[in-house]
């Protein structure tokens, strides 16, 4: 049984069908409806409803903690993201405002963003944004890469002129892992979102107990469950196919064969995005067996068993929270329910 929190998560741009009200109520039900739901998480997308207006919404409605899953410094300025989840902390009445942070998919925001130096360009939002929200001044020549991407001007400085009231803790979403990249994250951010893959995962762990060695830190880990859940069997799987694409085209080469997924399918997937093919058209090209390998799909019935196995290595390793995570399912409010009532009851404690 596991003995951690329960985050939810919706995913603004996968939920795009959805008006900004229809996911206040969403949220809302799940918070009625979920067992020991102590969290819920949206992302930053561009062209989707903007992120911070949903948190402030989201902190009004629901009194619990919150946070993103994850932040694109790209498209933020780091002084704009300390303010922005510092007034979410005052409206929050101090419950925790996570900050989830990740570079982003190189293909989807590519299209849009020239993606400079990602691991360099969120470790320098990292530290600064971390900066600011500890109450100290920044000098903008001490974040010569964010200076550049941002326009900040040379000798420039900044300091947040008010002090958040709750906790703002810093995760590394669960973006590409590498091991120089999770013992900078140990070091350096309060802890990490870690995805569904389970290879990924166990390899994820042994690297970061081997950190937390050295750094001797409190850390925590966080397991972002990817499914996709209905009991129509082929709708769970076929809406579950847009966001695998997603997944499968952030990887690089050597990882993809690590799945055991061929190289050449995933190419398929990257045509069809540089093609610019509308997202059913993208998922047609994403195979059984790759969106096997990349999140859970399909019935309860179905994904019970992998479902289960997760929930149990979360317990094993300490995992403070399971997050519900994107792309839930077909029909949401049916995935509360799912959720609720069929799969948690017999996966964690009272």
């Amino acid at each position: 049984m596991y003995t951690g929190q329960i985050g939810f998560h919706f995913p603004m741009h996968i939920l795009n069908e959805y008006t900004s009200h229809q996911i206040l109520r969403l949220a809302e039900d799940a918070t009625r409806s979920v067992r020991k739901l102590d969290q819920v998480w949206i992302n930053d997308n561009l062209e989707y409803r903007h992120t911070y207006a949903v948190l402030a919404a989201l902190a009004l409605r629901l009194k619990l903690k919150l946070g993103t899953a994850i932040t694109l410094p790209y498209i933020r300025n780091p002084i704009d993201v300390a303010d922005g989840f510092a007034t979410v902390s005052e409206l929050n009445e101090g419950r925790q405002v996570a900050l989830g942070i990740g570079a982003g998919n190189r293909m989807i925001l590519g299209s849009q963003i020239e993606r400079v130096k990602p691991p360099r360009v969120v470790r320098e939002t990292i530290r600064f944004v971390r900066a600011l929200i500890r109450g100290e001044t920044v000098q903008f020549n001490d974040f010569p890469l964010l200076m550049s991407l941002h326009g900040m001007k040379n000798g420039g400085m900044a300091s947040l002129k008010f002090k958040p009231p709750g906790p703002i803790p810093i995760y590394m979403g669960p973006g590409n892992i590498t091991p120089q990249n999770l013992h900078f994250v140990v070091e350096n951010c309060d802890g990490i979102i870690l995805p569904t893959r389970e290879w990924l995962l166990e390899e994820a762990i042994s690297q970061i107990e081997r950190s937390l060695t050295t750094f001797r830190k409190p850390f925590e880990k966080i397991l972002y469950l990817n499914s996709s859940l209905s009991h129509d069997d082929a709708a769970a799987r076929r809406y579950g196919k847009r966001y695998a694409s997603h997944i499968a085209i952030s990887f690089p080469d050597d990882a993809i064969r690590k799945m055991g997924i061929d190289v050449a399918e995933v190419e398929k997937i990257k045509n069809a995005f540089r093609r610019d093919e509308s997202a059913p058209l993208v998922a047609d090209s994403v195979s059984d067996d790759i969106l096997d390998k990349v999140l859970i799909a399909g019935t309860p019935e179905r994904c019970m068993e992998r479902i289960s196995r997760l929930f149990d290595t979360a317990e094993e390793h300490g995992f403070s929270q399971v997050i519900i995570a994107v792309p839930l399912g077909p029909d949401i409010s049916e995935v509360i329910k799912i959720w609720s009532d069929e799969i948690l009851p017999s996966l964690i404690t009272n």
